[in-house]
């Protein structure tokens, strides 16, 4: 049991936007140290507490509830307990993020209790790391596992390219670099695949009161070596293909207009929108879920959004390499969506913080 006022451990998150839209995050470990009054409360449900250190701080209007579901549905998707424990999320000012985490950091979560820190408003890589610590059956794994977990169920990656895994000794690391993280998504989604997330959570359950290598190997019946070995000849894909949309396929789906067949979505891209999240860093996303009955092809579509805006297709189903994604400014073909097979998909629209009216339509 750790020490009343202590931390066994902190997961720091750096996150730098990459190119276009690509960010990733690099995590350290935090001491103990004399922290100062928590943020005041700014919302609260019996899930999520939010503080806020400077009211002023923009926030785009759907935040808070986009937060306190991703938590809700990583606690279910991966049959978490800790449901009767809040957890705890202060947005704090960039100078002061050092007096809860490292120097070098923009975010990090407490284990325990469980309380994320970050100085970018929405971070649900962090909400992801505070749900499993406030589960009473699970620890820390390692970290590339640990992280893995994180960026598999947390993180958007936008635009990203996977680097080449490397798994061996990506499992023997300390996850500090963009790519490093982005590979432990990778190497996650590939274990989760293999084996089943029942037998993943098994495992995860059983390395907190068994050495890690050897629940490793008693559940999954290999080591971990052999299984970096088989990870390493998996086909490559990009992290859109391997992460794991929880949030965005929540919503109910629309559905093809029955006279004539066409997906019509539309919205407001604004930072004021109840639909929209942010800022994660500078970017404020909305996404749309709509579902495919018949084989759909491109011809005729429109796409009607605000300057600068990102818009991508992700298929909720499927995994790395099958599963559906499409940049529509970036894609080989620029304007085009390649045909989208029957299933559930997600059209996720990006675009720098900003409350002018950012209306779209998008007709496919």
């Amino acid at each position: 049991m750790p020490i009343v006022g202590h931390r066994r451990a902190s997961h720091d998150d750096l996150r730098t936007r990459l190119s276009l839209t690509l960010w990733a995050i690099a995590a350290t470990l935090t001491g103990c140290s004399d922290e100062p009054a928590l943020p005041p409360v700014a919302w609260e449900s019996d899930v999520l507490r939010v503080r806020v250190e400077d009211p002023t701080t923009v926030i785009c209007e759907g935040s808070f509830e986009a937060i306190e579901r991703h938590a809700t549905l990583v606690r279910d998707v991966l049959a978490l307990d800790g449901r009767d424990r809040i957890l705890d999320y202060s947005v704090v000012e960039p100078d002061s993020i050092g007096q809860w985490c490292s120097s070098t950091s923009t975010a990090c979560t407490h284990s325990p209790p469980g309380q994320v820190f970050t100085a970018t408003p929405v971070l649900l890589h962090e909400v992801t790391h505070a749900v499993r610590i406030l589960n009473p059956d699970t620890r820390l794994l390692s970290p590339a596992l640990e992280e893995g977990m994180a960026v598999l169920y947390g993180d958007e990656v936008f635009r990203a390219q996977t680097p080449p895994l490397m798994a061996e000794s990506l499992l023997q690391e300390q996850i500090v670099t963009v790519d490093q993280y982005l590979r432990t998504g990778l190497l996650t989604n590939i274990l989760v695949q293999r084996h089943g997330l029942d037998d993943f959570m098994r495992f995860d359950r059983l390395a907190a009161t068994t050495p890690e290598d050897e629940a490793f190997a008693e559940v999954f019946g290999e080591t971990k070596d052999q299984f970096a070995q088989a990870a390493d000849d998996h086909e490559a894909c990009a992290p859109q293909q391997w992460r794991e949309p929880l949030l965005e396929c929540d919503d109910a789906p629309v559905m093809p207009d029955p006279a004539t067949g066409r997906i019509v979505l539309t919205g407001n891209l604004s930072c004021g929108d109840p639909q929209v999240v942010g800022p994660t860093f500078s970017w404020m996303t909305t996404t749309r879920h709509f579902r495919v009955l018949e084989s759909h092809s491109s011809p005729g579509h429109r796409v009607d959004v605000p300057r600068g805006t990102t818009v991508e297709l992700v298929g909720c189903q499927a995994g790395c390499p099958e599963r559906y994604y499409y940049d529509y400014f970036a894609g080989p073909v620029r304007g085009y969506f390649p045909t989208l097979e029957p299933g559930d998909y997600v059209v996720r629209l990006t675009r720098p913080v900003a409350d002018d009216a950012g209306p779209f339509t998008l007709e496919l």
